[in-house]
Order: C-alpha cells, then sequence, then structure tokens
C-alpha cells in the first residue's frame, strides 16, 4: 500500500516497537502522529528523526500528542486531534501495552486492571473513535 498522502497514529510511540513502526511510516512517507503517555522526550526524538528520514519531505509535519489512551475521553480527544490536524486518518497501529512480570499470587487487583486496560481497553477506545473517520474518507 502507498503511504504517500496517508495519516498514521501510533499509540505508544514515544520508544521502543512504537518508535520504530512510526519510522518506518515516515520512511514510507506517510505523516505521522505519535501518542504518548509521559515521555515527552521520547516523543520530540521521534519528531526530530521522522524528519530527518524523510529528506525531500520536508513540508510535512508531524505531530505528538500526550494522553494516556485507557481513558476512553482522552482516546476520543486523541483521534479528533489528529483528524483536525491532518485533516484525515488512515492507519492506527495500537501499540500501547503493560505487563508487570510477576506471579499471580503477588499480583494486586488494581495491576491487573491496569494491564488490562493498558492492553484491550485502549485498543478498543481508539479503534471506536477511529474507524468514523476512517470510514468516512473511503
Amino acid at each position: 500500500m502507498p503511504l504517500q498522502n496517508r495519516v498514521a497514529l501510533v499509540t505508544g510511540a514515544a520508544r521502543g516497537i512504537g518508535k520504530e513502526i512510526a519510522l518506518s511510516l515516515g520512511r514510507g512517507g506517510a505523516r505521522v502522529a505519535v501518542s504518548y503517555r509521559s515521555n515527552k522526550l521520547g516523543a520530540q526524538r521521534v519528531l526530530s528523526e521522522l524528519k530527518s528520514v524523510r529528506g525531500s519531505l520536508d513540508g510535512v509535519q508531524d505531530l505528538a500528542v500526550a494522553t494516556d489512551v485507557t481513558d476512553s475521553r482522552r482516546a476520543k480527544e486523541l483521534i479528533e486531534t489528529v483528524v483536525r490536524h491532518f485533516g484525515r486518518l488512515d492507519i492506527l497501529v495500537n501499540n500501547v501495552g503493560d505487563f508487570e512480570w510477576k506471579a499471580v499470587m503477588d499480583s494486586s487487583i488494581a495491576e491487573w486492571h491496569s494491564i488490562v486496560a493498558s492492553n484491550l481497553f485502549s485498543v478498543f477506545y481508539t479503534s471506536k473513535y477511529a474507524l468514523p473517520a476512517m470510514r468516512r474518507q473511503r
């Protein structure tokens, strides 16, 4: 799929796999929005790297948004911000996910709620709010 004139949102993109996905999409020509919860410096570095990997695509304005996609309202605001900034949304990469590696006996209920919110609800919320925007573009 050609990525020119496409807009991608990568959640959890300030480091690791999300960062590399964002950079790959940018290299392919997509305009990229990266979301992060607390690593503002990491997100800024991703934007800087995106700018440098593009070369001739200097005019492309990528976007970093601080948010918590485990919160339905904030996930909706994220999608609205991306669509408002770029005018569209074509690709959603749900990359957020936490897991605390320890025995179930040593885990609290609150920790498990956090894991489920991070790995499941974040995907549901961002997908739920992104799909209407994506469908309008068909």
